[in-house]
């Protein structure tokens, strides 16, 4: 058995997934084995925490969220697997959206982000013990590309899906086959994550402010409008992007949302009216982008106290994450809008239901990183 790290240097945080895989002949490349992955979790992005600093302080800056996030790994108390652990000696850590330009979507070239990989690389090696890692950022195709390779491990996806991932700084599409090996997979990325879409508008010139105001009002939620907001999204962010033109080369097929934003709609919101009161966190086998605007009309001009009736677990309405306090009716409306720009593209117009960390799963088991996968 291959046991694989993967350290997804994300925009908001930082997280260690450890991977079994079964040995593969000479190739055939890597299978994951059915069980979960072994994983920590430390918040805070590491691009924002160390832009603009000097090279040399990004040490400090770095190696105690990955200390923690590495002694957690092996904590069985804390979900950790101290045997797994030990049995590692292979890793990758990839940084994504935060590390891209806002307009090109590419890795900038900052000399406190090189400084950071190589740091990141000496910390797993020297002090996590592992003998070959590989650290560095990818493009927002290269993430949409391994998503959709680790949907082919976790889910019994039909020979041609689609899956979008939408995260704090970037959008992915990838929509490919399995009818050939290796499949044929066609990506589009674009710099419009939800973080970024929202400080574009709500930092914006006047005119954009006020125009946003049917999004986003905490002080007078009433004068928010679900339709309005989502007709906005659709008009100024999303018609000219190229996830909308990606989408429309090809024929519909089953459209899996990938990422902590469309988890967030399938584990904290009702998924059909009347609407009833979602008590648990489990996730529905798929949701109606029809029924998702439908939400989005309802809650909009809602407080965060009168959400709590509809969706009492939504991160959005928490009081200790005071960053979201009054941005329900944004974010439902801004994946609304995406959801409806894309639509085409989704069998039944539906999105389907997947695990979050699909590109991670989809880096485990790829020859880029892992010879032994090839």
């Amino acid at each position: 058995m291959l046991v694989h790290l993967v350290v997804d240097l994300g925009s908001s945080g930082t997280r260690l997934c450890l991977y079994r895989l079964g040995r593969s002949s000479p190739g055939l490349g890597c299978k994951l084995h059915s069980d979960r992955p072994v994983c920590s979790r430390v918040p805070g992005g590491l691009a924002k925490q160390t832009r603009g600093h000097r090279p040399e302080r990004i040490a400090a800056l770095v190696d105690a969220p990955l200390r923690q996030a590495w002694q957690l790994l092996g904590d069985a108390q804390a979900g950790g697997d101290p045997i797994l652990r030990s049995q590692v000696q292979t890793a990758v850590a990839l940084g994504t959206g935060g590390f891209r330009d806002r307009a090109t979507g590419q890795p900038q070239t900052r000399p406190e982000w090189r400084q950071l990989f190589l740091e990141v690389e000496r910390f797993l090696k020297q002090e996590a013990g592992l003998a070959s890692v590989v650290a560095w950022p990818i493009t927002g195709q290269e993430e949409g590309r391994l998503a959709w390779l680790g949907l082919t491990q976790s889910t019994n996806p039909p020979r041609e899906f689609a899956a979008l991932e939408a995260g704090g700084a970037t959008v992915q599409l990838a929509v490919g086959s399995r009818a050939s090996s290796p499949p044929t997979v066609d990506v589009a990325s674009d710099p419009l994550g939800q973080d970024f879409v929202f400080e574009r508008f709500a930092q914006g010139r006047s005119a954009e402010r006020r125009a946003f105001q049917v999004c986003f009002h905490p002080k007078h939620p009433r004068k928010q409008d679900g339709a309005q907001c989502i007709a906005l999204l659709q008009r100024e962010v999303f018609q000219r992007s190229a996830l909308h033109r990606l989408a429309h080369r090809h024929s519909a097929r089953r459209l899996y949302g990938l990422g902590l934003s469309f988890a967030e709609q399938f584990r904290s919101y009702p998924a059909a009216a009347p609407w009833p009161s979602k008590q648990d966190r489990g996730m529905p086998t798929s949701l109606s982008i029809a029924a998702i605007r439908d939400l989005t009309a309802v809650l909009c001009p809602l407080t965060d106290g009168e959400i709590a009736a509809y969706a009492p677990h939504a991160l959005a309405i928490q009081k200790h994450d005071s960053r979201d306090a009054g941005r329900a009716c944004y974010y439902l409306a801004y994946r609304a809008a995406l959801l409806t720009t894309l639509a085409s593209l989704a069998t039944g117009s539906a999105m389907h239901a997947a695990e979050e960390d699909q590109w991670p799963r989809g880096a485990a088991i790829a020859g880029d990183f892992f010879p032994a996968c090839r």
